[in-house]
């Protein structure tokens, strides 16, 4: 190998890289909105049961017989 053909793997080995570590940022970033709607979901999700229930409570109340 002559070192023109080492000089431009050493180039396409630090695009890589940098490519690479762009890409791992992207990645960390949706990881991090991902958890952030996960826990908006369940907090959601949560209230939409506690909710439910209440509104079945009330239910009870106005008519004992169902």
């Amino acid at each position: 190998m002559c070192r023109e053909d080492l000089a431009l793997i050493e180039r396409e080995l630090c695009q890589l890289t940098e490519h690479y570590a762009v890409k791992c940022l992207e990645n960390a970033a949706l990881l991090e909105r991902l958890d952030a709607q996960t826990k908006t979901t369940h907090a959601n999700r949560l209230h939409i049961h506690n909710l439910l229930a209440r509104s079945a409570a009330v239910k009870r109340s106005r008519c004992p017989l169902h």
